[in-house]
């Protein structure tokens, strides 16, 4: 099973990724390296699991006061849309765990058009 592990720069931050399987593509949002070891090997064999970090997994580009200014929900979510795109994955599936999974339904939200639905795991009502 072929695995890809890479990274993408965007605005001063980089977003290592990693993707693994092959079938319709699955975005989950949250820690590379942890979310990769939760997902069980028999579904890389229906699903192509995207898994990337978002901004609280990588250092900071700079110092600032305010910590909304670079952690905000819309720059996750702004972030999320663009590796998306750099990675040339179409309409997909997005998945997240707990709070990731907050992160993940208001993608869907926002990018209706391109998901086909979310997965939510272990994440509170």
């Amino acid at each position: 099973m072929k695995t890809t592990n890479d990274s993408i720069e965007r605005s001063g931050f980089k977003f290592h990724y990693s993707i693994e399987g092959s079938g319709q593509p699955v975005l989950i949002i949250g820690s590379r390296l942890y979310y990769q070891r939760l997902f069980a090997p028999a579904l890389r064999e229906k699903l192509q699991l995207v898994f990337i970090d978002h901004r609280g997994f990588t250092p900071p580009p700079y110092e600032v006061s305010d910590p909304e200014e670079l952690y905000g929900l819309d720059k996750i979510l702004e972030d999320t849309e663009a590796i998306r795109k750099q990675l040339g994955i179409g309409k997909c599936w997005v998945a997240g765990h707990s709070g990731h999974g907050l992160m993940a339904l208001e993608y869907a939200k926002r990018y209706d058009h391109d998901v086909y639905g979310v997965m939510l795991i272990s994440t509170s009502p």
